[in-house]
């Protein structure tokens, strides 16, 4: 009998020994990922718990957190007062619903600076449906903060240093290329030319990470009047007329209905359009046509742009509409992008309440399309 207690002794030791190695290594783990969680273990009598991570996100040994959480003030102590409502606003919100939430505030530590986290918190209920306690997982962003307020400050610096000149250098290489100055000496028109080219692809690379960064930070925003999809078609048709020219592509419209409407923010839908015009152009060869196309659909109007190019091989199919995706990197495209344009454009249309789609086939061409309500 001796034995076998001994044995069951050195078992549980080394159980107990295996679980404290365990616990320590999530622990380091938590802490490189800068992860902690908490749970509110007694809904009534307010008894808490917490990991070492969440602690030190505080500012606070783990009882001292403990001790402070379950004051009358509970978590008020820690939040900061600019975010204070919100946060009480996801707390009642998962009390009268039970469902969890997921937000970022800043936090007061008890000792050290104030730091972001985003937390997300679940409640728990017994059998009875009767809430019994929360579980909360917190996440120290502080590093995300900085580098996003960074991100933003080069951004607006793209925008105010970069963007400005730029649309005069444009300028006036187009004003000097078109003769207008003066006979230009074929060798320097060629440098122009170049010239010319690079700085219109610069400006649009820099429109569309302003347009991306206008998504990620604030959202798109729309204004919405009623837009003559035929009218839109031709406008568009004449916008980029002159992209074509340079590549050999003449653009063509077809069946246009002048009746159909919708309701849609003009300058936005003509950036979808141009968008696939321009793709459209990049992928065709010399002496092709890219033709725009509409057609009324169940309550819909379906705007199609075609064309007869080298086609998107399946593989892309479900990443064409990501950021930075570029179907072909071969000389096949004579013109380069920045592989943000059908990302821009998938948000315009899905914020008009439309899908946008493609079909393809390789050596045969792509068809791109986008459905919008029809204004009744």
């Amino acid at each position: 009998m001796r034995e076998a207690h001994d044995e069951l002794e050195q078992k549980i030791q080394e159980r107990t020994q295996e679980l404290a190695l365990n616990e320590a290594r999530l622990n380091r783990t938590a802490s490189i990922a800068k992860v902690g969680h908490w749970i509110w273990d007694d809904i009534e009598n307010k008894a808490i718990s917490c990991s070492e991570e969440c602690a030190r996100m505080h500012g606070v040994s783990v009882d001292e957190y403990v001790s402070l959480t379950s004051s009358v003030a509970g978590d008020d102590n820690w939040v900061h007062p600019d975010d204070l409502e919100s946060w009480k606003q996801c707390n009642r919100h998962l009390e009268e619903t039970l469902e969890p939430y997921d937000t970022v505030y800043r936090l007061i530590p008890h000792r050290g600076d104030t730091r972001w986290v985003r937390e997300i918190a679940e409640a728990e209920v017994d059998e009875n449906g009767v809430h019994v306690r929360t579980h909360g997982v917190m996440q120290d962003i502080t590093d995300f903060k900085r580098l996003e307020k960074i991100k933003s400050e080069f951004v607006s610096s793209m925008n105010h240093e970069l963007r400005t000149p730029l649309t005069s250098v444009v300028g006036a290489l187009g004003l000097a290329r078109s003769g207008q100055l003066g006979e230009v000496h074929p060798d320097v028109q060629s440098l122009l030319d170049i010239a010319y080219n690079n700085c219109t692809r610069l400006s649009e690379l820099i429109n569309d990470i302003l347009d991306i960064d206008k998504i990620m930070s604030e959202g798109m925003s729309l204004v919405l009047a009623p837009v003559n999809v035929a009218l839109l078609i031709q406008e568009a048709m004449q916008a980029n007329e002159n992209y074509g020219d340079p590549l050999g592509i003449t653009f063509e419209a077809t069946d246009l209905d002048d009746t159909i409407t919708v309701s849609g923010d003009k300058n936005r839908l003509l950036q979808v359009l141009s968008n696939l015009m321009s793709n459209a152009a990049k992928f065709s060869a010399k002496g092709d046509t890219v033709v725009i196309s509409m057609a009324s659909e169940d309550g819909n109007v379906r705007v199609v742009v075609t064309d007869q190019g080298c086609g998107i091989a399946e593989e892309f199919r479900d990443s064409i509409f990501d950021r930075f995706t570029q179907a072909d990197a071969s000389d096949i495209r004579k013109v380069s992008g920045s592989g943000l344009g059908l990302n821009i454009s998938k948000t315009i249309i899905e914020q008009h309440g439309g899908t946008i789609d493609f079909d393809s086939q390789i050596g045969v061409g792509s068809t791109f399309f986008f459905s919008l309500p029809v204004l009744k």
